[in-house]
C-alpha cells in the first residue's frame, strides 16, 4: 500500500461565450495554467467589422435623429413666429377698428365721412376674424405637436437605441472572444484547433488540484492497466481509475519517481 497526500480533485469545463472561429490555441493538453490564463483566442475579423459596420450606421442615424429634432424645433419656432406676427397684426386692426368707430360717432350724421368709418368698420372686423382663424390654425397645429414630424423622432430615437444595443452587444462579444482557465489546474481536455469553430459547452477541461505522490518504492507495484483504488482519508473517500504512464493525460494523480511514475486516471 502506498501513502500520500491529495487535494480535492475537481475537474471544471472551460466554456465560451459564444461559438467563435478558433485563432489561436496558446496551451496543449498536460500543459499546467493558472486561473485567468488566455487558452485560446478567437478570429475577431468579423466581429471587427461588424462593429465598424455598426458605428457608421450609428453615426448616421444619430444625424438623422439631430435633424430631426431641428425640424420639429424649428417648426415650433416657426409657428411661434407666426403667431406673434398675427399678434402684431391683430393690435394694428383693433387700433384701427376703434379708430373707425370714433369717426362714426364723431361724424355727421349722413356725412361721406361717417359711411366711409362704417364701411371701414366693416372691412376691418372682418380681416379681424381672419386673422384670428389664422391664429386658431396655428395653435391647433402647435398644440397637435406636428404629428408627421413627431413621429419622425420618434422612428429616428427607436434606431439610434437598435443600434446601440446591437454594438454593445458586439463589443462584448469582441471581449469575451477568448477561452480562459477558470482556476489553477492542469488541463486534461482540449476540444478547440485553430481554423475550427469553438464549442460553446465545453472547449476545455482544467483539472483544480496538485498531483498525488507516492513514496518511490511503491512504484514496483503498480502496473499500467491494473485497477487501482486511492483512499483518501481527509475526506473519508476512494478515487478509482486505471493505471496508465505519466505522460498519458488526463493528469489527475500522478505517482512520480527518479526512475519512473504512473498516473491514476479516476473513472476510468
Amino acid at each position: 500500500m502506498a501513502f500520500g497526500e491529495a487535494p480535492s480533485l475537481k475537474a471544471l469545463a472551460v466554456a465560451t461565450s459564444s461559438t467563435w472561429t478558433v485563432d489561436e490555441v496558446l496551451v496543449a493538453v498536460g500543459d499546467r495554467v493558472g486561473a485567468g490564463q488566455v487558452l485560446a483566442t478567437a478570429d475577431t475579423s468579423d466581429l471587427e467589422t461588424e462593429i465598424r459596420e455598426v458605428t457608421a450606421s450609428l453615426e448616421r442615424a444619430q444625424l438623422t435623429l439631430s435633424e430631426a429634432e431641428s425640424d420639429l424645433e424649428s417648426a415650433s419656432d416657426e409657428t411661434q413666429a407666426a403667431i406673434d406676427s398675427i399678434n402684431s397684426q391683430l393690435d394694428v386692426l383693433e387700433l384701427q377698428l376703434a379708430q373707425a368707430q370714433d369717426t362714426r360717432d364723431e361724424a355727421a350724421s349722413g356725412s361721406a365721412e361717417k359711411v366711409q368709418a362704417k364701411i371701414t368698420i366693416i372691412d376691418t372686423k372682418a380681416s379681424i376674424d381672419e386673422v384670428e382663424d389664422q391664429k386658431a390654425e396655428l395653435k391647433a397645429e402647435r398644440s397637435a405637436g406636428y404629428p408627421e414630424l413627431t413621429i419622425a423622432v420618434g422612428v429616428a430615437e427607436q434606431t439610434v437605441a437598435d443600434l446601440e444595443q446591437e454594438l454593445e452587444t458586439t463589443q462584448e462579444q469582441l471581449e469575451l472572444a477568448e477561452t480562459v482557465a477558470p482556476v489553477d489546474g492542469v488541463i486534461s481536455e482540449l476540444n478547440v484547433t485553430a481554423g475550427f469553430t469553438a464549442p460553446s459547452s465545453s472547449a476545455a477541461v482544467v483539472v483544480d488540484g496538485d498531483t498525488l505522490e507516492v513514496v518511490a518504492s511503491d512504484i514496483g507495484s503498480l502496473v499500467v492497466g491494473q485497477t487501482a483504488s486511492v483512499s483518501i482519508d481527509a475526506v473519508e473517500q476512494d478515487v478509482s481509475g486505471v493505471v496508465t504512464p505519466a505522460s498519458t493525460l488526463p493528469r489527475v494523480a500522478t505517482w512520480p519517481s527518479s526512475s519512473s511514475s504512473a498516473t491514476v486516471v479516476p473513472g476510468s
